[in-house]
């Protein structure tokens, strides 16, 4: 049974590297792309962010992050809100 298992684990440890590599190829080559291909990926620091989201003054951030990611016609937007300063 140990035996067994052990190839298990080998097995699902090789298959977790094979897709890490296969992602970060992605990753790059998006990164590396032209705005108006297939696949791209645009990640954008933000020194200064002001939060408009709370209720009276907006609460400035710093050191925030924009990631755009287009696919053919999906177009996904994520970001970091950074990191809030005192007022």
């Amino acid at each position: 049974m140990g035996l067994a298992f052990g190839e298990a684990v080998r097995s699902l440890r090789k298959r977790l590297l094979l897709a890490a590599a296969l992602l970060g190829t992605v990753l790059m080559v998006s990164l590396a792309a032209q705005a108006g291909s297939l696949l791209s990926v645009a990640v954008r620091p933000v020194l200064l962010r002001l939060d408009a989201s709370e209720p009276g003054q907006p609460r400035p951030r710093a050191l925030a992050l924009d990631v755009d990611v287009k696919l053919g016609d999906l177009h996904l937007h994520a970001g970091w809100p950074g990191f809030p300063l005192p007022r």
